[in-house]
């Protein structure tokens, strides 16, 4: 397993909902939406393709984002180890 860094800059698909495992540890599961932006030959903004990523955090950082991120809030994304990679 290789590692990376990746950042992702977009919307929040849906307003993330606080859990917590068995053992009482706490995690957030949320949706990132984004898109290129280009111009088009006659020198207009085009919206490009949607990308979603999931997301999941976990601990203090999960309850941190429970209460202060909402469905459709911009946020940033910033992440040092892709845990979940597939091939297809």
């Amino acid at each position: 397993m290789s590692s990376m860094t990746v950042t992702v800059s977009g919307y929040l698909g849906n307003t993330p909902v606080l859990r917590q495992t068995s053992a009482g540890t706490h995690w957030v599961r949320f949706s990132l939406a984004c898109n290129a932006s280009y111009r088009d030959a006659s020198g207009n903004w085009t919206s490009g393709e949607t990308t979603w990523f999931n997301c999941k955090a976990w601990g203090t950082f999960a309850v941190n984002i429970a209460e202060s991120l909402h469905k459709g809030d911009p946020c940033l994304l910033y992440t040092s180890d892709a845990a979940d990679e597939r091939s297809s």
